[in-house]
């Protein structure tokens, strides 16, 4: 269970940084456009690939997908600033392990 839990977290950073190029970054919060969605929209499928490959349940990449989705939403409605968001989604790492 903890290095379950350890790979989750660790996808998670790879998903925030390595794989979260400028342009995603840029584009995941709302905006004028519709390119928000398409930028949270992956960025949302990068983090559930990882919770599916690790956890080996489609269900859990799923519901990575929305939960991640939406606490990201929320960060860029500025209800909540980097700390609440990143404990928000290593909370989800933890439930998925518990699942």
């Amino acid at each position: 269970m903890a290095l379950e839990l350890l790979w989750l977290l660790l996808g998670h950073a790879i998903g925030e940084t390595i794989l979260q190029p400028r342009w995603i970054r840029f584009n995941k919060h709302r905006a004028d456009s519709l390119r928000w969605v398409i930028g949270l929209g992956l960025h949302g499928l990068i983090h559930g690939a990882f919770v599916a490959v690790i956890t080996g349940s489609l269900l859990l990449g799923l519901g990575e997908i929305i939960a991640h989705s939406l606490i990201d939403f929320g960060k860029g409605e500025g209800w909540y600033q980097a700390v609440p968001d990143q404990l928000m989604h290593a909370s989800c790492k933890l439930a998925w392990v518990l699942l």
